[in-house]
């Protein structure tokens, strides 16, 4: 049970994810194999990637969702859903956008069902406001202004590039 495909099938046997949720993330673990496996798809103009793209949700149907949740939740989560879903929405509508934006959505669905859950099993009188931590970085994020060279001096890139072989003595 290593491989993607099958995790995201036992998950949705467990009920722990939906129909919806299984199928989009069948359409990423394809994407993502396209780009890792063939030679051929390189970016997200290839027409089969649009076509997979097309499976996921675009920012026009990202905003439709924000929309509808912002009408059904409670202030506390709707500030949480804002910091969470407003940028994604203000993307333009592109394939890329499409893939990203369906991930974000299902990591943010996925996180808010285990803080509900955790949540529900506190008795209502001692419940707390909810708290959602997102992963940020500790490190500071490098600006855009920063040169490619500065970016390739820091020692975060330092430690991601191939080493380069020594010669063998002689």
């Amino acid at each position: 049970m290593s491989d993607f495909r099958s995790q995201i099938d036992i998950a949705y046997l467990l009920g722990v994810i939906e129909h919806i949720t299984r199928e989009h993330l069948h359409t990423i673990r394809e994407i993502r194999n396209r780009f890792a496996h063939r030679l051929e798809t390189h970016d997200f103009t290839t027409q089969l990637i649009k076509d997979l793209c097309n499976k996921l949700w675009n920012t026009p149907r990202i905003q439709n969702l924000k929309s509808f949740l912002e009408q059904r939740v409670n202030d506390n989560v709707l500030n949480i859903m804002e910091a969470f879903l407003g940028p994604i929405v203000t993307l333009p509508d592109t394939p890329r956008n499409s893939y990203m934006g369906t991930i974000k959505v299902h990591l943010f669905w996925m996180e808010m069902s285990t803080v509900f859950a955790e949540q529900d099993k506190v008795p209502m009188e001692e419940r707390k406001p909810l708290r959602l931590d997102l992963a940020v970085p500790n490190k500071q994020i490098p600006s855009p202004e920063k040169s490619e060279q500065q970016l390739l001096q820091s020692p975060h890139a330092r430690a991601k590039r191939v080493r380069q072989r020594r010669p063998s003595p002689s």
